[in-house]
């Protein structure tokens, strides 16, 4: 027993199998430890369960959150709060409740353009690339919306021999414990049909076991 960093085995493994999976894939950064016991004890060409992990990102539109996350830092606007003014605080406090990403099931018809993906190939997979990851966003509005930030869920693929089996976190289906991520933007943006919206979520990892995000969306303007 022990750490996979530091364990010791007499010969190299046929099989990985690990539950290293956290809120948006990678939260709790157990992906790194997965990847070097891959290193470590997988001989070569060897299985690995799960295989492939998806990160999956569409816009959303929620006025309800929007709403719900503004009114939080309403308490920073009194001007007598026992005798002390608080609004200077204001503005920090409505970015950092903004800057909080929301872990919960939604539902899917909340999004409004069709979604892309984020593929982590375990098997391939650098543990330095786990440090940080750059995902740009490319999305064509399917409806007039408001958009509130971006959703994210996962699944990942267990590939066996004769049968493959995907895991998913996808809202609309059975919930897990992972539930579903936003990332809720404190300015919602305006879009018609057909409208292009593009932006960058930028993860990087922190020493509490964890990522800091990055979100950045724009919608395009129409003509040329």
């Amino acid at each position: 027993k022990g750490k996979v960093e530091e364990v010791e085995l007499p010969e190299k493994a046929d099989i990985l199998i690990s539950e290293p999976l956290g809120t948006l894939l990678i939260n709790e950064r157990m992906l790194e430890s997965y990847v070097i016991a891959r290193d470590r004890f997988l001989v070569p060409n060897g299985k690995m369960f799960p295989t492939i992990g998806r990160i999956h990102m569409a816009p959303f539109s929620d006025e309800y959150l929007c709403v719900e996350i503004a009114t939080k830092a309403l308490f920073w606007q009194q001007q007598n709060y026992y005798g002390v003014d608080l609004t200077p605080l204001y503005g920090s406090a409505f970015q950092g409740y903004f800057s909080q990403p929301v872990v919960d099931a939604f539902d899917p018809r909340s999004l409004v353009a069709p979604t892309i993906s984020h593929v982590i190939n375990f098997t391939s997979i650098k543990e330095e690339e786990l440090y940080e990851i750059d995902i740009p966003l490319k999305f064509v509005a399917s409806v007039g919306a408001r958009i509130h930030g971006l959703a994210c869920w996962f699944d990942v693929l267990f590939n066996g021999s004769t049968v493959q089996r995907w895991l998913t976190t996808a809202p609309g289906a059975p919930t897990t414990h992972w539930y579903q991520l936003r990332c809720v933007l404190s300015q919602p943006l305006y879009v018609m049909p057909g409208q292009e919206i593009t932006g960058r979520l930028h993860l990087i990892a922190h020493n509490a076991q964890s990522y800091t995000i990055y979100l950045t969306m724009s919608a395009k303007m129409w003509g040329p």
